[in-house]
């Protein structure tokens, strides 16, 4: 039986790579006709870890200052009376003292290109201040000409918010803005141990990325499949001793629209490589070299026990030959207005998972899994399946 896609089409995987380009008409993606620029980070994305000198000499990491907890970098300009105003705002007044974000969640202060950070550290001994050689100043947007910036991370070091300084702050002060993006942020707040979080016994191996896809773009996805149309999802069956794909609602119900589109496969491709790629590499070792056609699907309610209901039964990913390649398989969550439709690993436990929309849920394709009947609404998703490089004996799957 395939998993939560239907198997391959005769193609071969689309290509993943770095500003990979669109699909071209064999399956592969076409390199792209000039090189991305090198990019701010926004929302959503990961912060390279920055080791950089501080104020005192010392080596500072961002992955191990603060650990666990959300961090807030401030991004010097050089602009001297910019740069007064943001550190008042942000860091706080030398007579009045530091504001909040010093010790919660935490404050950094990036130096501009080429300044001694002992110059500008405003609270020494509480913030530090790094030096920098223009990278993470080009990094964070601190180099645009719009002034100091400000860029909250979660626990994770991935971008909440990048915002100007302090012109991007609530009224009520920085504290109170970082706050309310980090409410706002999955997993945002992180937690030290002996906190009041569950303790488990066993667990999934899975990976949840938030903010992989922005809002807006969920919502066009989801336009784009009603607009488009879709058509019942089918599973693997022998028939007259050959595999085949058929339709069983006693396994799957659900519809599947396969995206082709070049500039939609392209910008897809695009932020998961920018947002997820990373994330899979640090935690499970694995750089994914192809992905197979995305899918636009969506899960319908039924009644309780209703035999209609959109769900998918116990399977693994890779149970078939055609799709004994797979290595890990991707669903990317477009929207939260549904009730049910939760996926469930029963060989790790209980658990039961459902990340917000614009999250990216990751595992094995050798886990077996379900997706628990949807109950009330229609749950959208976007799904795809990692492997190795393409190759040239891939075996062709029966069509969808």
């Amino acid at each position: 039986m395939a998993g939560e896609a239907a198997a391959p089409t005769g193609t071969e995987p689309d290509a993943l790579g770095n500003g990979a380009g669109p699909a071209t008409g064999d399956g592969r993606a076409a390199a792209s006709p000039t090189e991305l620029p090198e990019h701010v980070a926004d929302t959503g994305d990961r912060v390279p870890d920055l080791r950089r000198p501080d104020h005192r000499g010392h080596a500072f990491s961002l992955y191990e200052h603060h650990i666990g907890r959300p961090l807030v970098l401030l991004a010097l300009t050089g602009d001297d009376a910019a740069d007064r105003v943001a550190l008042a705002a942000i860091v706080g007044e030398p007579t009045a003292g530091p504001t909040g974000l010093v010790e919660d969640p935490g404050l950094a202060v990036v130096a501009p290109p080429g300044v001694d950070p002992a110059t500008v550290v405003p609270a020494p001994g509480r913030v530090p201040a790094l030096a920098d050689d223009g990278t993470v100043a080009r990094l964070l947007g601190a180099d645009l000409g719009t002034g100091p910036r400000l860029v909250v991370l979660d626990a994770g070091r991935r971008v909440v918010a990048n915002l100007a300084a302090p012109s991007g702050v609530d009224a009520a002060g920085p504290s109170d803005t970082v706050r309310r993006l980090l409410a706002g942020w999955p997993a945002g707040t992180g937690g030290a141990a002996g906190s009041d979080g569950p303790v488990r016994t066993s667990a999934a191996p899975l990976l949840i990325v938030p903010h992989v896809l922005d809002p807006q773009l969920c919502a066009e996805l989801i336009d784009h499949r009603e607009t488009t149309g879709d058509e019942p999802s089918r599973v693997h069956r022998m028939v007259d001793g050959e595999l085949a794909l058929v339709e069983d609602p006693s396994v799957k119900v659900r519809r599947d629209h396969t995206v082709t589109e070049p500039l939609v496969v392209h910008e897809l491709a695009r932020l998961l490589h920018r947002r997820l790629v990373p994330e899979m590499a640090r935690t499970f070792g694995y750089v994914p070299g192809s992905f197979e056609r995305f899918k636009l699907v969506r899960y319908d309610a039924g009644a309780p026990g209703d035999a209609g209901a959109g769900r998918f039964t116990t399977h693994r990913d890779n149970a078939t030959a055609d799709v004994a390649h797979r290595r890990f398989a991707l669903t990317l969550v477009l929207d939260d207005g549904y009730e049910g439709g939760e996926l469930h690993f029963p060989e790790h436990g209980p658990d039961r998972y459902r990340p917000p929309a614009g999250a990216a849920l990751v595992f094995p394709c050798s886990v077996a899994h379900e997706v628990l009947p949807v109950t009330a609404g229609t749950r959208h998703v976007l799904i795809t399946f990692f492997a190795d490089a393409p190759r040239a004996d891939a075996p062709a799957a029966p069509r969808s």
